[in-house]
């Protein structure tokens, strides 16, 4: 045997070489580009799967600032009207404490407004806030029952269905009353304050009030909301 048997082929199979990687190129690419292909694939797929997660993550944190901003209003707005019972409160307090005749004048009429329009969502508040919030609302609108029922209905000059006419010598009574009622006024406010990031300050009794708050003979505002009066 001689060499040119074993180098012939050799020989042959590389002048044919160019031929068959022409007539091969395109499988061939194929086979080298594939590794290529699949990481671009799923370089690809793992950006998107995490612009999706980003995305949701967004989604989720905008949802949740409507929501804190949607309560913090509703708050506010409770908050206010609370904060206004308290004044209409202390005004009645300072002008009982300085009665000018011999009858005193309390509204029957509740301010509760906002409070009924906003109340189908109490539920985005905290089991504090809503107890506080309720409870208070609850004295609002049993005031004028409570108190009719304190002093007897035959004690009552007149039972108008806007005011109560008492004799002034009742007057430390309702201001006792009035500011049992302050009380849990202000401890509602101070529970919304609480999660407004607000220190709550409590609203004195014998804090004075604007002249423009200042209602004499007729003590406190009146309101076009109907109470609904339940036993004590």
């Amino acid at each position: 045997m001689t060499i040119d048997v074993i180098t012939a082929p050799i020989a042959g199979a590389i002048v044919a070489l160019p031929d068959i990687l022409k007539d091969y190129q395109t499988l061939i690419g194929a086979i080298l580009g594939f590794p290529g292909i699949m990481y671009t694939l799923h370089k690809n797929n793992k950006n998107q799967l995490q612009l999706q997660a980003d995305q949701k993550e967004h989604d989720l944190q905008m949802q949740a600032e409507h929501i804190r901003h949607e309560t913090n209003t509703l708050r506010v707005a409770i908050k206010s009207e609370l904060t206004s019972n308290i004044k209409i409160y202390n005004c009645r307090v300072e002008g009982l404490s300085q009665p000018t005749g011999n009858i005193v004048v309390i509204p029957t009429k509740t301010f509760d407004a906002t409070y009924l329009s906003l109340r189908d969502r109490l539920g985005s508040l905290t089991e504090e806030e809503v107890d506080n919030v309720l409870r208070a609302y609850q004295l609002i609108d049993e005031f004028s029952y409570r108190l009719r029922n304190a002093i007897r209905i035959e004690e009552c000059g007149v039972i108008h269905d806007e005011y109560l006419l008492f004799e002034v010598d009742k007057a430390d009574y309702i201001i006792d009353l009035h500011r049992v009622f302050i009380a849990k006024f202000d401890k509602a406010v101070k529970s919304l304050n609480k999660n407004l990031g607000v220190e709550g300050q409590a609203i004195r009794t014998d804090e004075p009030q604007p002249e423009t708050n200042r209602q004499q003979p007729l003590l406190g505002d009146l309101s076009d909301q109907p109470a609904e009066h339940s036993s004590p």
